[in-house]
């Protein structure tokens, strides 16, 4: 399911880890970033051959024409039919993601969804750097690839009764009651969950993001 283009906003929480915890979720975003580098490579690879082509160099030449006009209309269309016979869209990572992970120890770690929205992220980088509007990314190094996502609130990363369940973990937050702010953050509703974990000291903390449904309340109103 497309998520829905809603106002958003991110609402982070620590989470309480045990070290046994700590070592499944290093493991799955280890798991993560080898999927995301394969899904990469991959792209890259058909978005050079795409690039190189007659059709691309041809599609380039056609006029750009004003938003909304006809001939801005038929460039992307052109783009579009060109990205979709090389099989760089979305959904042909999704499904190379899918064929890399299955035959090895990924599938023992990663779930179908955690899997497709890393492919994504990756698509996506290279989606940039193909248009424009970023420059070419870079392959991940270990410990460098730092968050997994769920695709919806009631799948794979789920954020219920203060507290995170992915994968049979199940991790507290920290939840300020003092916060006034927070407390009516969280009576927002959740789109999808993102852990993240960040290196502070030497020493890996973790957190999740709430990504809430519509505006922020604003901060002056609980100070």
């Amino acid at each position: 399911m497309a998520r829905k283009r809603t106002p958003s906003f991110v609402l982070e929480l620590p989470l309480q880890t045990a070290t046994a915890g700590e070592r499944v979720l290093a493991i799955r975003l280890d798991a993560a970033r080898n999927i995301y580098n394969a899904c990469l490579g991959e792209a890259l690879r058909r978005s050079d051959c795409m690039r190189e082509s007659k059709a691309w160099q041809a599609a380039r030449k056609r006029p750009k024409g004003p938003p909304g006009s006809q001939e801005r209309q038929a460039r992307a269309k052109a783009f579009k039919e060109i990205c979709a016979a090389y099989g760089f869209t979305s959904g042909d990572i999704q499904r190379f993601a899918q064929g890399c992970r299955d035959p090895c120890w990924i599938k023992d770690h990663l779930g179908g969804h955690d899997t497709q929205t890393t492919s994504l992220r990756a698509f996506r980088a290279v989606e940039q750097y193909v248009f424009g509007k970023r420059g070419r990314p870079a392959f991940r190094r270990f410990n460098e690839f730092n968050s997994v996502e769920g695709k919806e609130a009631k799948s794979t990363v789920i954020f219920r009764d203060n507290a995170v369940a992915y994968g049979g973990l199940k991790l507290p937050a920290i939840v300020d009651p003092s916060n006034a702010w927070q407390a009516e953050a969280l009576k927002a509703r959740t789109k999808y969950c993102r852990i993240i974990r960040r290196h502070i000291r030497g020493r890996a903390r973790w957190y999740v993001q709430l990504v809430q449904e519509g505006t922020p309340p604003l901060r002056r109103a609980f100070s």
